[in-house]
């Protein structure tokens, strides 16, 4: 074989091999179009499923892990010109908004599931808003109180936190304000202290019914607006209703109504309107609001509103909402804001 024949066929050789290495090479590289490589997600405190259980939110109706079904926080919130932007009421669970004196209302700010950097300005005690907090098997949270509120909450029976008499660092004033507008906590340091002294047990609670995605109760008629005639012009309520968002901007004296942080406009999933017999009960212009017996409710939700009655038996029992057929009126998931006001108050919707 000559030289020319000897360097073809090393050549030739050289050629099969390098194509049989490159597809056995190639082969192993190469992965089905279906295998992806896994992507792992690391799990955190409140998202481990495999710690938590999700569960369904008695106050929302909200899917939570279930440490965040915990016993109630009941706060005590102001609401008058010096008052506002409030802190906190953007994460509790469910607000009150009712009557004081001189025709300004002030607010039970309910805590579940939610939790606030600053919850605040906290105000005095009312009778009639111990008698709520008790709707939820509450911890009532407030400074002081009037000589009713005073006489109740301290009765070794009802579950309070009095910041008049805490020094221990969980209330605070701030400088910005003058007292008695400056007072503010935080949810931490309040369940910190309901620990500390023993109240943070469970508690069972099923006051709400909550729709499913597409689901609508019959009865309702449409509803995009609301407004509520509190005695004075600054305490005028407004809701107006985002069909894109389903849910209730809200608006106090006329302005959007705003959360002190983050400078967001208040709202709500739901607002029931609970009428009851209200009447003045000495020089001062206390009142005597009564929250225990039965009454009219309006209830608005997705865009409608839905007439209904509320009960409740005594002070210690829930407040429950239904039709006239005694079927609850199902509710979409999310904060429900429940304005109480005296009979015969002008509502427009």
């Amino acid at each position: 074989m000559n030289n020319k024949k000897l360097i073809a066929v090393i050549i030739v050789v050289m050629l099969v091999v390098g194509m049989g290495a490159f597809v056995i090479i190639n082969s192993m590289l190469d992965k089905p179009e279906d295998e992806e490589v896994p992507v792992v997600v690391e799990p955190t405190g409140e998202t481990d499923i495999k710690e938590a259980t999700s569960i369904i939110a008695p106050l929302t109706g909200l899917s939570v892990v279930e440490e965040l079904i915990r016993r109630p926080l009941a706060v005590t919130i102001g609401n008058s010109p010096q008052e506002r932007p409030q802190s906190g009421l953007k994460e509790a669970d469910v607000v009150y908004e009712l009557l004081a004196e001189g025709g300004i209302t002030r607010f039970l700010a309910v805590y579940q599931q939610g939790n606030a950097e600053n919850v605040g300005p906290i105000r005095s005690a009312r009778d009639y808003l111990a008698y709520l907090a008790h709707n939820f098997d509450g911890v009532f949270v407030h400074n002081g109180g009037s000589p009713g509120g005073l006489a109740y909450v301290e009765q070794p029976s009802v579950v309070n936190l009095d910041a008049f008499y805490i020094a221990s660092g969980e209330f605070w004033r701030t400088k910005d304000r003058i007292a008695p507008f400056n007072l503010y906590s935080k949810t931490s340091e309040m369940r910190k202290l309901m620990e500390k002294r023993g109240l943070d047990q469970k508690t069972s609670l099923e006051l709400w019914l909550f729709s499913k995605p597409g689901e609508e109760f019959p009865g309702g008629r449409a509803s995009e607006y609301l407004k509520i005639y509190y005695p004075q012009a600054y305490s005028l309520v407004e809701y107006r209703h985002e069909p894109d968002l389903n849910l209730y901007a809200r608006f106090m004296g006329g302005k959007p109504h705003l959360d002190r942080e983050s400078g967001l406009q208040l709202s709500a999933r739901n607002i029931i309107i609970q009428y009851a017999d209200t009447k003045v009960i000495d020089g001062e212009g206390r009142l005597d609001i009564a929250v225990v017996g039965s009454g009219k409710a309006l209830i608005f939700t997705g865009g409608k509103v839905y007439d209904a009655v509320w009960k409740k038996a005594d002070k210690r029992s829930p407040t429950v909402f239904t039709n006239a057929q005694g079927e609850k009126i199902p509710l979409t998931p999310g904060q429900t804001w429940i304005q109480l006001v005296r009979t015969g108050t002008q509502i427009d919707y």
